[in-house]
């Protein structure tokens, strides 16, 4: 389903010494409508614009395989498979060897079918950190 932008800040884009003007969704990051005349604007409008933010495009804001992971990790069947994991490796983290209390996917290839492989119990904290470094941008892409 498509943005339908309901909400959006004026937001403001450098390039140089020159700025333009336009609103942004907050959602998608989309600019909503055409570019704005600077010298329509009052001066506490500019003021208060916001620097566009080029990220807000690249997220997207949730797709819909990401709301489905959120259901997915609420659901029964996932607290279960979890519990599993935790006790098949003894509450210790792989990684680190700390108490475990959360479980992480090796892969993603049978999302929502994983087997006991695909799993592995992880401690917060190197969850938090292999959810860092799977979402980090190659290089050549910001």
């Amino acid at each position: 389903m498509a943005c339908q932008h309901r909400s959006s800040v004026l937001a403001r884009k450098r390039f140089g010494p020159f700025e333009s003007y336009a609103r942004q969704c907050v959602r998608c990051g989309r600019r909503v409508g055409a570019n704005l005349n600077a010298r329509k604007l009052t001066d506490d409008e500019k003021a208060g614009a916001r620097l566009w933010n080029p990220r807000l495009r690249r997220q997207g804001g949730a797709t819909a395989r990401t709301r489905r992971y959120r259901v997915y990790l609420q659901s029964t069947e996932w607290k279960r498979l979890r519990e599993r994991i935790l006790e098949r490796d003894g509450f210790t983290c792989q990684r680190c060897g700390e108490e475990a209390t959360d479980c992480g996917h090796l892969t993603y290839d049978r999302f929502g079918e994983e087997r006991l492989g695909d799993l592995e119990a992880l401690c917060r904290d190197c969850n938090l950190a292999e959810k860092e470094t799977r979402w980090m941008p190659r290089s050549g892409r910001d």
